[in-house]
């Protein structure tokens, strides 16, 4: 029983639980954009694609671990692999089953949508192909959230109205991106200048509200304080001596569901924001038990 409970454990620290509740709420805004303000939300579909895309996500985490495999020996060594929790096949067949898994829900919920889903795979295999190489690898990272709010606008939309699904995607894109970046200096005992970033990715998340079908009533302005006062209070430990980039990446991904809370709010849908808000939560205590990075 404690061995299965210890497998356990490191297939979820290999596919990063802690943050799955973010990609929940980037579901919720994707299905959100497709089907309108006024349009009531369809359960199964969100079901189903909250499924799909955090099947995509874990498996993305689990590839990222694969591939990383040898650096992580030395820079990482808590993580599952070079901790001896799970081999580097395992961790190997872990990747498949949850991308090939998460494209194929994808699919039952729209096929439509199935071609989004294998353009993101395709977006993940680039970033951790490419991450420990160059920093422009970052751009596919931001492209798999952006693509997350496209392809669950697509499954219950066709075409989605393009601004408002290419703002938001952007928007969420930029953020993930300059996140990424900053990132790269996580095992480094000297201070980056990248942590300058830190008020491009405010500016990012922000700007994601400026479509014109959407208002800014109180829940958006109290929901854009929230963010806003949260990723300046994570980026605090950034600016630590020594800084400590990972905990304030840890920060800035669960500040993605307040981001998508404030979305949601604007356009009404004050259901889905508080979701979005529990999301952000869920993430911050499961942070507390399983590693985001």
């Amino acid at each position: 029983m404690m061995r299965l409970r210890s497998n356990v454990m490191a297939v979820l620290a290999l596919c990063r639980l802690s943050n799955l509740p973010t990609v929940v709420s980037n579901v919720l805004v994707g299905v959100a954009i497709g089907a309108g303000i006024d349009n009531e939300l369809a359960t199964n579909t969100i079901v189903v694609l909250a499924v799909a895309m955090c099947l995509l996500y874990a498996g993305g985490m689990a590839l990222n671990d694969v591939l990383d495999a040898a650096y992580d020996a030395i820079h990482a060594n808590h993580r599952p692999i070079p901790s001896g929790r799970i081999s580097r096949r395992s961790a190997l067949v872990v990747t498949i089953v949850c991308l090939a898994g998460g494209v194929g829900l994808t699919s039952l919920a729209s096929p439509r949508a199935a071609a989004g889903a294998a353009v993101l795979v395709a977006c993940i295999i680039v970033y951790n192909r490419w991450h420990k190489v160059t920093a422009i690898a970052a751009i596919a990272m931001g492209l798999c959230r952006g693509l997350i709010y496209v392809t669950a606008a697509v499954a219950v939309a066709w075409p989605p109205g393009p601004i408002e699904v290419a703002v938001p995607a952007v928007g969420l894109a930029l953020y993930i991106i300059l996140l990424t970046v900053i990132a790269r200096s996580e095992h480094d005992d000297t201070p980056s200048p990248a942590r300058w970033l830190v008020i491009w990715m405010i500016v990012a998340g922000v700007l994601t509200l400026v479509v014109p079908w959407r208002g800014m009533g109180a829940e958006t302005a109290v929901f854009m304080c929230m963010f806003i006062g949260w990723v300046i209070w994570a980026s605090v430990a950034a600016y630590a001596t020594p800084p400590r980039i990972g905990a304030s990446v840890l920060g800035w991904l669960a500040g993605i569901s307040l981001l998508d809370a404030m979305l949601l709010s604007s356009w009404g849908q004050t259901e889905m924001a508080s979701l979005a808000g529990l999301c952000f939560l869920c993430t911050l205590v499961l942070h507390r038990f399983i590693l985001g990075t």
